[in-house]
């Protein structure tokens, strides 16, 4: 243990030397509550995506929005990325070019500044697209990615969520690609933890941000490395490390995710805009969606998000903020209700696969259990919950 505490403190001198306004965010996840759909969204827009057995979507695993397009990664069955217009038509879908054993994909980013579209896999490599899905290089590095980003006004730089990497723990780096070298690099306590963090890294308005596994620090990540933004202070509730390790310290201990214990930890899925900062926790084995108001240093714990009483999955809530709209991504199964023949749709109703819905109750009238994941977006109601309290 007291290595890995050395780690981290060197890790946190490295990287905090640069910024000392830190803000702590006092995070009880006792008090936490359930809204409706309504809640968060004034006036959204659903986005019905193309469904046939070429493009099927098991799982978000990360999506985003560019140029009127949308951009999903499937990391089941070796991984998929999709690319679908804004109406939800089916462009095309990039599989994974390496013919080599484990060579999944992995994550994916979009460089804006330039256009292109990076690829990650488990097996030391990142590829270059263009936006329309056409190869056009790779590079080899010494170590598997999972999660990737595009550093911000950083040519060449980028910020990868690390897999195995021989001599290293696994954890997060900001690379170059040109120099092949490390800029900084940020530990994980364990390998298991990695498997737990899911994806950690965030763009939103020209900033990329960082909230990963049982630090209990979110970061902003730019040229000069992680410099720590945010501590979030679990009180009681924090994670003792004798719970995250067993006795050789090398994975973490089960009994994190006993609900009966009321551990809350394991940060992801962290954006920030102007006003808010939003990110997922778990608590007591649950996942916890948790809205924090700069100006009001207030914070909002939601349980659950319902629509006619049926709990949407959390984890996809406000992932994406672009052009001061939020998206978010609902499962059919969630929404349709009832399994719809084809046979019996109603006459006139759009049957082409896919479209905008402006009216939920006429989109759930033709979709059906299976079909390929709702886009969501409209702006956010967040105020109106803040008010409330």
């Amino acid at each position: 243990m007291n290595r890995i505490v050395i780690v981290i403190l060197l890790s946190f001198t490295l990287i905090g030397c640069t910024k000392t306004d830190i803000i702590t965010i006092d995070v009880n996840p006792e008090k936490s509550r359930v809204v409706e759909l309504n809640d968060l969204y004034s006036d959204p827009v659903f986005i019905r995506l193309e469904t046939t057995d070429e493009f099927l979507i098991h799982d978000v695993t990360k999506f985003e929005i560019f140029n009127d397009r949308i951009y999903i990664h499937d990391e089941m069955f070796f991984g998929f990325l999709y690319c679908f217009d804004m109406q939800g038509k089916f462009l095309y879908k990039i599989v994974n070019h390496g013919d080599g054993a484990g060579e999944n994909m992995a994550g994916f980013t979009i460089d804006r500044e330039n256009g292109f579209l990076w690829i990650t896999d488990d097996y030391q490599r990142i590829s270059k697209y263009d936006l329309n899905g056409n190869f056009i290089n790779e590079y080899r590095v010494e170590f598997s990615m999972r999660d990737v980003s595009v550093i911000p006004n950083a040519p060449d730089l980028f910020a990868f969520q690390i897999g195995y990497h021989a001599g290293k723990n696994y954890g997060f780096a900001i690379y170059s690609l040109k120099d092949n070298k490390y800029v900084d690099f940020r530990n994980y306590y364990t390998e298991f933890e990695r498997w737990l963090s899911g994806r950690s890294l965030s763009s939103s308005q020209n900033n990329l941000i960082c909230g990963f596994g049982f630090v209990d620090t979110i970061f902003t990540v730019d040229s000069l490395g992680f410099r720590p933004q945010y501590a979030l202070n679990f009180g009681k509730h924090k994670v003792p490390d004798q719970v995250l390790f067993d006795q050789n310290h090398d994975r973490l201990n089960n009994t994190f995710l006993d609900p009966q214990k009321e551990y809350a930890g394991r940060i992801s899925c962290v954006i920030e805009t102007d006003d808010y900062l939003k990110f997922i926790y778990f608590f007591g084995g649950k996942r916890v969606l948790s809205f924090y108001s700069k100006t009001r240093n207030k914070l909002i714990n939601i349980s659950k998000v319902l629509l006619d009483n049926k709990k949407f999955e959390l984890k996809n809530f406000f992932e994406v903020s672009e052009n001061e709209q939020f998206y978010s991504v609902l499962y059919s199964e969630n929404i349709c209700g009832n399994k719809v023949n084809p046979d019996t749709t109603i006459k006139n109703q759009d049957t082409k696969g896919y479209g905008v819905y402006k009216d939920i109750n006429q989109l759930k009238s033709v979709i059906k259990d299976g079909d390929n994941p709702i886009i969501m977006f409209g702006k956010g109601n967040v105020d109106q919950l803040f008010e409330k309290l």
